[in-house]
């Protein structure tokens, strides 16, 4: 009976890999102040479909070729998860200790977004934003994007695995 390739391995690897990955392009957003175009936040998917696809197609390839989209989707959220504990790890600790300034920043921008839009009270925006201001804590940041990667990485390799999946024709034969 051929033994089936360690998930736990192969997600460490590729999460590690796109992790740092996206911790590299944060660094280079962070430091060019580049950080506020919402777009180029977006280039993380990338290496999140990137990192998901290498994980699954490595699993299938040591599995003889055959990947369930079950057997890719649980590698894709322990991908992923391992990924965004990495990425938002470094984010909450570059926002908090090495730039103070992005948060406050980025609650100026919001405030800003708010007042432009012009169907908010003064008292509204103050309220909004106190309420934003209590979700910018280390602790509920992590959680978010814990919850987050999982999610994306679920949707992801559903995905993913449902292109590139290969049952064997006969279940019993793993």
């Amino acid at each position: 009976m051929n033994e089936k390739p360690s998930t736990a391995k192969i997600a460490l690897k590729w999460g590690a890999v796109a992790g740092i990955t996206t911790i590299i392009y944060q660094t280079i957003l962070f430091v060019t102040g580049m950080n506020r175009n919402q777009s180029l936040g977006y280039v993380t998917i990338v290496f999140t479909i990137g990192g998901l696809y290498l994980a699954i197609a490595e699993y299938k390839r040591e599995n003889g070729g055959y990947l369930s989209i079950g057997e890719g989707v649980g590698l894709g959220v322990l991908t992923a998860t391992i990924m965004g504990m990495l990425s938002t790890t470094y984010s909450i600790i570059y926002m908090t200790y090495i730039d103070p300034n992005v948060m406050k920043e980025g609650l100026e921008i919001a405030r800003q977004q708010l007042e432009d839009q012009g169907n908010m009270t003064d008292d509204q925006i103050d309220q909004a934003m106190e309420m934003s201001q209590k979700f910018t804590s280390p602790g509920i940041l992590f959680l978010g994007g814990l919850i987050w990667s999982a999610l994306s990485g679920a949707i992801l390799s559903l995905i993913i695995s449902a292109i590139v999946r290969r049952e064997p024709v006969d279940p019993f034969s793993r």
